[in-house]
């Protein structure tokens, strides 16, 4: 045996002296009115996870979520790590086919949208893939699951399932627009780590707030000191999954003084894209997208235009001039320089790609 698997060894059995058996210091306090705060794990056997995935996955949406199940130990389920461990994961997908992640990382699926075991939990997390089969088998399994969860722009898949409909939901904050817009009988909720839209449908916000959401699952299930000590053994400082599920920062609105722009794109249903940065120096015009998308362009201040090229982010270039179609003020306490002050108000420009419209809407405030 190798040093470090007896390290291992002797960490495991340190822990095994001071982690807590299933039941010992659970909170049971109703923390969302209306729905159950408990879930009842079997006495013996595993909790089956089955992450959704296709291309395009977002890696953290998914991996976050997946080591907090995986490294869950509840002692007193057994003496081997094997049983100690509730959660069993794998994941499924239209085809066993390989299939690229964002990063570029291939993940061979473990079942099919046919074969897959029935799972007690549904991760879905943001990917490039909604295929009718996939939205079938997430309508099924939201009445066969104990909770099916989505992770960031996973929002949109439980959406076109039709799971979210007169319901609270969360996304990733610059895709709730986007969510409220498509699906205008949703409740989007920003500020949120993470919600529960009924008995069965959990959503958390974007990213590591997938990680909060899966440690809130585990309260359920295990109580709320099993969940902390998967936190602490994840080395995760987060405290987001310990509340209601609000964020203690609300991504949503600018968190300093200064210029802030959104962009809307129509054509691509599109709306509240938040703007990385714009600047204005002499009658040189450049903003970017946090989502990617880049405008270089200059402003001609007598005529209340901007001409120039946005960049899509493969760098498909589209010729671009927006027109400066209302104006607002810095306000009284606002204190933008002149040239950016006639930035202020909104922009509409229309273009085109391989001979479609591409129009722009560009919203710039002074947040004080």
């Amino acid at each position: 045996m190798n040093s470090h698997s007896v390290v291992c060894l002797i960490a495991a059995g340190a822990m095994a002296l001071v982690w807590p058996a299933r039941g010992q210091g659970q909170h049971t306090e109703n923390r969302t009115p209306g729905y159950s705060t408990r879930l009842a794990p079997p006495a013996k056997g595993k909790i089956p996870v089955a992450f959704v995935l296709t291309d395009g996955a977002t890696v953290i949406d998914f991996a976050g979520p997946w080591e907090v199940f995986g490294k869950a130990t509840v002692y007193d389920r057994g003496v081997t790590r094997d049983e100690q461990r509730p959660f069993s994961l794998y994941t499924v997908s239209d085809t066993k086919a390989p299939i690229r992640a964002q990063g570029g990382m291939q993940i061979v699926p473990d079942y099919t949208f046919d074969d897959a075991p029935q799972p007690r939990i549904v991760v879905v997390p943001a990917q490039g893939g909604s295929s009718p089969r996939m939205l079938d088998w997430i309508r099924t399994m939201s009445k066969q699951s104990d909770v099916v969860m989505s992770v960031c722009t996973g929002a949109f898949l439980l959406a076109q399932a039709g799971l979210l409909n007169g319901k609270k939901a969360t996304t990733h904050h610059d895709f709730s627009a986007n969510l409220q817009h498509a699906f205008p009988d949703i409740s989007v909720q920003n500020g949120m780590r993470y919600v529960q839209s009924d008995g069965v449908i959990f959503m958390s916000g974007g990213l590591s707030s997938g990680i909060d959401l899966a440690l809130h699952v585990v309260e359920l299930y295990f109580g709320r000191t099993v969940a902390e000590h998967t936190a602490r053994y994840l080395e995760y400082e987060g405290k987001g999954w310990t509340g209601d599920g609000e964020a203690s920062v609300n991504f949503s609105v600018p968190d300093k003084p200064g210029l802030y722009a959104t962009v809307e794109l129509p054509d691509q249903a599109s709306y509240g894209l938040e703007v990385a940065e714009i600047t204005l120096k002499n009658d040189a015009l450049q903003f970017s997208l946090v989502t990617g998308g880049i405008f270089h362009g200059s402003i001609d201040r007598d005529k209340g235009s901007a001409s120039g090229t946005f960049y899509l982010s493969d760098g498909t270039p589209i010729p671009l001039t927006l027109a400066h179609v209302k104006t607002t003020e810095a306000g009284s306490n606002g204190s933008t320089a002149g040239a950016e002050n006639s930035l202020l108000g909104e922009w509409t420009g229309t273009g085109a790609i391989k001979g479609d419209p591409y129009r722009l809407i560009l919203h710039v405030q002074y947040v004080q």
